[in-house]
């Protein structure tokens, strides 16, 4: 599923047209077959008209008590198909029957009022803890599992003309229906669900980006944050916490593939190449920290130092370690020991605290060539793990633009590169999320807070 317009999003008015007639006609079948199916159990006359009425009243007091910020349609709901049926059959007579139906429907929405009230002052996590996903889940298949039994009958009742066995084949038609039904529903929903079998490798479904961005606001952020103490803030803090806030609002970035399916992260895994000391013979090493997707700078900022300084005054952490100790194996036993971690990683069987370890298994991979006075390169992305992400940026560059009133502004800019794994979101997700990042970075002292909302990953 992919969220397209959100919930103050309006689309064109053609647009308009087009979905509300898909509306209409996804929403008008499910209103009318509830009162099918009472007619088909029971010795009643439902009014369709009444149940289209009905939902069109309750939809719009539902909206306007939203303040429009659910656009939920309110149709005839199955849950009470079974209450309505017991209802009617054990009345007796017809206007009993409906004064049951209203006393039920009066106490129904009472509990609804109630549980409202209680979640106004008392939030929704109880609800979550009540009644979870576990719960949810076979509820909703049990009303439909109840409710198999009137649609064989309905089929059964069928006929066509000058055929003798037309029960058995609107029975067969209906199981066909069902079975076409199920096989679309899981295998056809979208064809991102095909790409990681037809681009198994990472680096074989690869997308080369390369930017470039005005960087003077963030020079000014830096030094403002350097003379208020964070005396080893770089530009680099500033680029993880933007790429951060991106995740925040572009969730499909921290996706990932794993044994051809598709998973997504709860927290942001940031894995970079650093070195004890700016020489050619001092050992460089990656590091990696865990961040909650609505880290501020600050929370960075502390996480990033910590792992550096833990390094510098301990080179030779665990991964290099590991790495030293894998480099003493001989080839043929080395090749092995590799092959197998990638199958164990292929079947997401591999032992946690490896994937903690492992700098290839992040959210994204960035790297500076700032320090060396070279342009960014377009790294590739690593087949082993599971770095969708890889971004590079280069050195400080000035330029000098003629104002309209004749005077002369100097700015900073870089240049940065971005490899991304189109696996896990389509191009115009990635570049919207790139200009996004370029956004946050015009004014980067919004990484001061927290984001007001974090977006959860739909898919």
């Amino acid at each position: 599923m992919k969220l397209v317009y959100g919930v103050k999003d309006k689309p064109k008015f053609a647009q308009l047209i087009i979905l509300a007639f898909q509306q209409l006609l996804s929403i008008i079948t499910a209103t009318l077959v509830v009162p099918v199916i009472i007619n088909g159990a029971c010795v009643t006359n439902m009014s369709s008209a009444a149940a289209l009425f009905g939902a069109g009243i309750g939809t719009l007091c539902y909206i306007l008590f939203t303040k429009k910020k659910s656009p939920v349609f309110l149709g005839s709901s199955f849950a009470f198909i079974n209450s309505m049926i017991a209802a009617f059959a054990g009345a007796t007579s017809m206007s009993l029957g409906f004064l049951g139906l209203i006393i039920g429907a009066v106490c129904a929405g009472l509990v609804y009022v109630a549980i409202a009230i209680i979640v106004k002052f008392a939030g929704v996590n109880w609800v979550n803890k009540l009644m979870p996903a576990a719960v949810i889940g076979p509820t909703v298949a049990i009303i439909g599992l109840s409710l198999a039994g009137n649609a064989i009958g309905d089929m059964s009742k069928g006929s066509i003309p000058d055929v003798a066995v037309s029960p058995l084949i609107t029975v067969l038609c209906g199981l066909i229906t069902l079975v076409i039904v199920i096989l679309c529903s899981t295998y056809g929903k979208k064809m991102a669900k095909l790409i990681p079998f037809i681009m198994v490798n990472r680096n074989g479904a690869c997308n080369l980006v390369k930017d470039s961005f005005e960087c003077t606001k963030v020079e000014k952020y830096v030094k403002e944050k350097q003379a208020e103490g964070m005396t080893n803030i770089t530009i680099m803090h500033v680029m993880i916490a933007a790429y951060i806030r991106c995740v925040s609002q572009r969730p499909g970035l921290n996706r990932f593939i794993r044994g051809q399916r598709i998973w997504t992260r709860r927290h942001v895994e940031v894995s970079l190449t650093i070195k004890k000391e700016m020489s050619l013979d001092s050992p460089d090493t990656v590091v990696k920290i865990t961040v909650p997707r609505d880290a501020t700078l600050q929370v960075v900022y502390e996480e990033l130092n910590r792992v550096i300084t833990e390094y510098r005054d301990n080179p030779g952490g665990d991964f290099d370690e590991t790495a030293k100790v894998l480099s003493y194996f001989p080839s043929v036993i080395l090749k092995f020991v590799v092959w197998l971690l990638k199958l164990l990683d292929y079947f997401n069987l591999l032992p946690k605290f490896l994937t903690n370890l492992s700098p290839f298994h992040c959210s994204f991979f960035i790297t500076s060539m700032g320090s060396l006075g070279i342009p960014p390169v377009f790294h590739h992305l690593y087949d082993f793990g599971t770095c969708p992400v890889f971004v590079s940026f280069g050195a400080k560059q000035r330029s000098y633009e003629v104002n309209p009133d004749g005077s002369v502004y100097k700015h900073s800019y870089m240049d940065m590169t971005v490899v991304t794994d189109e696996r896990i979101c389509d191009g115009y997700y990635f570049a919207s999320s790139l200009k996004l990042m370029k956004g946050i970075l015009r004014n980067p002292w919004q990484l001061d807070e927290k984001p007001e909302t974090v977006q959860q990953d739909i898919r």
